[in-house]
């Protein structure tokens, strides 16, 4: 019996609040919230972008007036300006990608190949070349989202370049004429870093 009562008298608690309240809609709000959004280098920012831990890094790698990361691979100052013909050349090691946010990610590059098609391309890969036939250990490529590498929260990754001029990789690269002494890439690239695509 007292039970009984007890439940009742909660019935009747909740069925006066609900009179008072109504349902309890409003009609406007206004609250005003605190935003802040700090802006970084590419050193400095989550995704942290800078020369890898080599010559080639050192050499090829640089940042413009505003922070950011750019490759320039040309005159040496040593009377070297540019890259052979009818080959492949590696620049191991040369740019490092560090992970500075809060969640693993994977990382890669587009688009595949950097350059036209019927000229010389460009691709950046993982690992070290080895040998002189194709990649050896730098396989594979980085680029596309099938072949993204992951960095983990505080890690840094490097990643190398590879220059074809020979048409000999599969990347519809062909010979380039070294006589024209041009500029044969010169394109962005971009990369991503994606958190659902980390192991």
């Amino acid at each position: 019996m007292k039970r009984r009562n007890f439940l009742v008298g909660v019935g009747g608690t909740a069925i006066g609040g609900s009179a008072l309240l109504g349902t309890g809609a409003f009609s406007r709000v206004e609250s005003h919230r605190d935003v802040t959004i700090e802006v970084a280098t590419d050193s400095d920012a989550y995704l942290g972008l800078g020369p890898g831990s080599s010559e080639n890094g050192d050499n090829y790698v640089e940042e413009d007036d505003y922070g950011h990361v750019e490759i320039a691979i040309g005159d040496s100052g040593n009377d070297g300006y540019g890259v052979n013909s009818n080959s492949l050349t590696f620049f191991d090691n040369l740019l490092e990608i560090c992970n500075q946010g809060k969640e693993d990610a994977g990382v890669y590059f587009e688009p595949t190949p950097l350059g036209d098609e019927g000229g010389a391309v460009a691709a950046f890969y993982t690992g070290e070349a080895q040998g002189s036939e194709g990649f050896g250990g730098a396989e594979p490529l980085a680029h596309e989202q099938e072949n993204a590498f992951e960095v983990a929260v505080g890690e840094c990754e490097e990643v190398g370049l590879v220059v074809d001029t020979g048409g000999k990789l599969d990347l519809g690269g062909e010979k380039v004429d070294a006589t024209e002494e041009e500029t044969i890439i010169d394109e962005t690239v971009t990369i991503t870093a994606d958190v659902d695509l980390s192991d």
